[in-house]
């Protein structure tokens, strides 16, 4: 068992069996290849490649939750709408989907997955060995991201581009920050940064089961009739 030890004495046991030797170092892994890895699905950038018929059968799987096993655990997970357009996502899209439904679940012990798709993070830096990946992580822990992170985009074209071929959250594609790329234009001195999921590492400190359970300051419905 993954076991976490705080200042105050106690320890904490995360799930799965995964006791490590000392000295044992965080896994660090592509994305593409994990995904292969666990699914025995070969990532291809072309557009026409489809995703394992059975697998698209069970993400549009309907009322009930869908198990899948991907070697590591059997892995419960939410349904999908049955008019999810699995075939007609882009390959990178495809790509991200399949490893937060299936991978992301069954990472008990400390990983840093990287090279996500440019695409999905238009903020960040495209790797130099393939564009088609940007230098992200994420690191996941207990099945859950804890901490993304990547190096920023300083090239004030190469962001306008980005952001004009954003896939990722819907609710922000097309919205073009002019005063940012303005800013790029003045010069930005390399960068990167990361973000750490602190509510989530509560959350597996005190067993809770909610994450409004251990935000300091939860979003309240508001009162009246229609709340």
């Amino acid at each position: 068992t993954l076991r976490i030890r705080h200042a105050g004495g106690r320890e904490i046991n995360l799930e799965g069996d995964t006791s490590k030797p000392p000295g044992y170092r965080w896994r660090r892994v592509r994305m593409v290849d994990l995904v292969e890895e666990r699914t025995g699905w070969r990532f291809d950038k072309r557009p026409l490649q489809q995703v394992k018929p059975e697998l698209i059968e069970q993400f549009r799987h309907k009322g009930q939750k869908a198990t899948f096993d991907v070697g590591a655990r059997p892995v419960p997970t939410s349904p999908a709408p049955r008019d999810m357009p699995i075939l007609g996502y882009t390959p990178a899209e495809q790509l991200v989907e399949v490893y937060e439904k299936l991978i992301e679940p069954t990472l008990i012990d400390p990983t840093f997955v990287t090279h996500v798709p440019s695409v999905i993070i238009p903020l960040a830096r495209e790797n130099r060995e393939d564009p088609y990946f940007a230098d992200v992580y994420e690191l996941a822990i207990n099945g859950v991201e804890i901490s993304p992170g990547y190096s920023e985009l300083n090239d004030p074209d190469k962001q306008r581009e980005h952001f004009a071929h954003q896939v990722g959250d819907k609710e922000e594609q097309h919205r073009v920050d002019e005063d940012f790329l303005t800013a790029l234009k003045y010069g930005m001195p390399p960068a990167g940064g990361m973000g750490l999921g602190v509510d989530r590492l509560m959350m597996m400190f005190t067993g809770a089961q909610s994450i409004r359970d251990v935000i300091l300051f939860p979003l309240m419905r508001p009162e009246g009739p229609h709340a």
